[in-house]
């Protein structure tokens, strides 16, 4: 079993503008993460894209997508003014 050692997610509550990407690029690249496991709060019902997807209805509250689920590369909240954080492994 592989052992998950490195943890990135938001440093306060964020509010989001809409269709702005919220996986962050790496310091030293031009490729976004790529996150095996992702959790996110947000404080009202909104609308995502996640990994590029159509847009989805995603209610108040948190989402966690785990490691056996697909690997997040992008995740945008598309409404503006939603407050979020976020936590994510590598």
């Amino acid at each position: 079993m592989s052992k998950l050692n490195k943890f990135l997610g938001s440093p306060q509550i964020e509010t989001s503008q809409a269709g702005k990407e919220i996986v962050p690029l790496p310091q030293d690249g031009d490729s976004p993460y790529s996150f095996v496991e992702f959790s996110i709060l947000v404080e009202s019902d909104c609308t995502v894209s996640i990994n590029d997807s159509s847009p989805i209805f995603l209610r108040a509250g948190v989402m966690d997508i785990a490691k056996h689920h697909a690997d997040i590369y992008s995740f945008r909240i598309l409404d503006d003014g939603i407050k979020y954080n976020w936590m994510a492994a590598l």
